[in-house]
């Protein structure tokens, strides 16, 4: 039987576009749904335009063509159509939504502010709205501002984890968080049995250095709820931080009792296993996830990485390629190419390589595996290219500046180098060690290096 959307459609191919009618103002917005997905904007736009010259006053429609004109950046049509439909309703609470999203894309920061309050003011509980408010107020640094609007987000849903990382991160940045802990701590007042809320105050002891008080939260959340998975991650952490891995291993399995088929605990397991060295132990954890989802990435990834770190190359390659063939991940396809460096498949390293400098050109990290592949063939001019490509990109990265001087100096080219040498010196001094590293083994030009370095630091200072 055909859908809806389909009987729509063919009227739609047999009809004049201009006077396309149908009888639900409905209808339109799903034919435009429709048109989009396939990327057909013409079509779209006709569509939601015939809409509304037959429902004028449809704020529905206005809704969709103003949010489909914001999304496909035609901005000079989207204010005119907010004109229009403020003739309708200037108080219509889906206009302003529409407008601090089209501000948000213009980045018009202090007009998303005016916008957002207006429509706090009629709608004090919006979620979305609170939180384009707070973005603005860290667009414009004004922390303390973003701060408030992070609260009222977790004040009426304390299930956001999301908002209470992100107000844990501004209060550290401020310097605020016995504030922070205040504020929690009054939630906890009028949610005593809610586990979000020592989470929480567990989350921000962690990030200032207060491991007990951070075990003592996270457990007042294990005890509100057993079956929250991510207080047992955390006060693992906990113990590790203390050396502690024994408990660190065994709050995780308590974890997995409560929590049956917790991919995350066993996640965990398996990372903490991979930190210990017993590899074979994380790729069991990782194997057991895969069992009940052949498809979870991060698990192919993990076991790609124990592998790799054992030296199997050939089979960590394996499932690096499968990981990233699922998800587009930067580090998967990364890895995919050292596991094919490793193996000597020197062409597929350097077009993934390639590949990944062009998709992510301010990763210096990417930019300087792809030249160490070229140094370790013994093509320095090609090495050396390959990072001048990498500082058209990132102009003042230390890490690409010290790696072009240490292939000019292993080239003999003593006068380029040091010109290189003086300017990444003069942007983190400290990063020269990262030069001595990657001579490592070779010492007397380690120590020639060194030397070079005091005699620019004296001359300098």
């Amino acid at each position: 039987m055909a859908s809806n959307v389909d009987l729509i459609l063919k009227k739609w191919h047999a009809s004049d576009k201009e006077s396309f009618f149908l009888p639900l103002p409905n209808d339109y917005i799903a034919l435009s749904e429709h048109f989009i997905c396939l990327e057909n904007i013409s079509s779209a736009r006709k569509v939601l335009s015939a809409g509304l010259r037959y429902y004028p006053y449809n704020e529905d429609i206005y809704f969709k063509k103003a949010s489909f004109l914001i999304d496909a950046n035609l901005f000079e049509d989207a204010f005119d159509l907010l004109e229009n439909w403020e003739s309708i309703n200037p108080n219509s609470l889906d206009k302003i939504f529409c407008e601090i999203s089209l501000y948000k894309k213009l980045q018009h920061w202090q007009r998303v502010i005016e916008l957002c309050e207006s429509f706090l003011s009629a709608s004090p509980k919006s979620e979305e709205v609170s939180l384009a408010c707070a973005d603005a107020h860290i667009e414009l640094k004004k922390p303390e501002k973003a701060c408030f609007y992070l609260k009222r987000v977790l004040e009426n849903d304390l299930s956001n984890k999301e908002v209470a990382e992100q107000l844990i991160q501004l209060s550290l940045e401020q310097n605020n968080v016995d504030d922070l802990l205040e504020f929690f701590f009054a939630l906890s007042k009028t949610n005593p049995t809610d586990a979000f809320v020592p989470f929480y105050c567990g989350l921000a002891f962690l990030e200032v250095g207060k491991i007990l008080s951070a075990q003592e939260q996270f457990n007042l959340a294990i005890t509100s709820n057993p079956n929250f998975e991510e207080p047992y991650i955390f006060l693992s952490k906990c113990f590790v931080s203390e050396g502690k891995q024994g408990e660190a291993f065994n709050c995780l399995y308590a974890g997995v009792s409560k929590c049956e088929n917790s991919t995350m605990l066993r996640m965990a397991i398996g990372e903490l296993s991979f930190q210990d060295g017993a590899y074979s132990k994380a790729i069991r954890e990782f194997r057991v996830i895969l069992n009940d989802d052949p498809n979870y990435h991060p698990a192919l990834f993990w076991i790609g990485k124990c592998l790799f770190e054992e030296k199997k190359f050939l089979q960590s390659s394996y499932f690096f390629k499968k990981a990233f063939e699922l998800a587009d991940v930067l580090d998967y396809e990364f890895a995919y190419g050292k596991s094919e460096h490793e193996l000597g498949n020197i062409e597929t390293a350097l077009s993934t390589l390639q590949k990944l400098c062009i998709k992510y050109p301010k990763k210096s990290s990417l930019w300087l595996y792809f030249s160490e592949i070229f140094y370790n063939e013994d093509q320095l001019d090609d090495a050396i290219e390959v990072i001048e490509d990498g500082l058209s990109n990132i102009p003042d990265s230390s890490s690409l500046l010290y790696r072009k001087f240490a292939y000019q100096f292993a080239q003999k080219k003593l006068k380029e180098s040091i010109n290189t040498l003086e300017y990444a010196l003069a942007l983190n001094y400290d990063k020269h060690k990262d030069v001595l590293f990657f001579f490592e083994g070779n010492i007397e030009l380690q120590k020639a290096i060194l030397k070079l370095i005091l005699k620019i630091n004296r001359a300098t200072n």
